[in-house]
């Protein structure tokens, strides 16, 4: 029996982004807004889809990771998004370096197009707060003191809906084992 599941690849958070996001956080107790647990924090390469074959997406993302080294991502930015005139988040963002551009493309040839049908432009970010327009028009975009982030693995998670809102939960997750690193796992 197939049994299929809204999953999506992202690269998880790694301790400083949580750290600070989490500093974020307590500084804005206040604000009415749905926090998201540390261990939901990722930066996402490829939205949800429904998969009907998780052995082959992680299979397939397995052999994505042994191609990249570990690299390093810096956010600079603390905003509400995705738009202007839509707002539903608090997300970090900041300009993406080549080594998460060239992922991205990669992941998007080898699964948008056979898997999910979507090609999307690369918007660096790790959404870590969720709340309606109203409140979020309150929240102060904030040009933050850099922080930066080693990327060591991809993975797949499951997106799980609960009463809450959206939980992930890691199907498969790969090491980045390039050239530049001695041994892989």
């Amino acid at each position: 029996m197939i049994v299929s599941k809204r999953v999506f690849i992202a690269i998880p958070a790694g301790d400083e982004v949580q750290k600070v996001l989490g500093d974020y956080r307590r500084m804005h107790r206040d604000l009415s807004v749905r926090w998201l647990r540390p261990d939901d924090l990722h930066v996402t390469l490829l939205a949800p889809w429904i998969c009907d074959d998780i052995e082959k997406v992680c299979s397939l993302l397995g052999d994505v990771a042994e191609e990249f080294s570990p690299f390093e991502i810096c956010f600079d930015r603390i905003a509400p998004g995705p738009e202007r005139r839509r707002l539903r988040l608090i997300w970090a963002s900041g300009t993406a370096p080549e080594e998460l551009e060239t992922l991205y493309r990669c992941i998007q040839d080898r699964f948008a197009a056979a898997e999910t049908g979507q090609r999307r432009s690369l918007r660096m970010h790790v959404t870590f707060a969720r709340g309606k327009d109203a409140v979020l028009r309150m929240v102060i975009p904030e040009r933050y003191p850099p922080f930066a982030d080693l990327c060591r693995r991809v993975c797949l998670y499951e997106s799980c809906q609960h009463s809450s809102g959206a939980r992930y939960r890691k199907l498969c997750c790969y090491e980045f084992c390039g050239e530049r690193q001695q041994q892989c796992r």
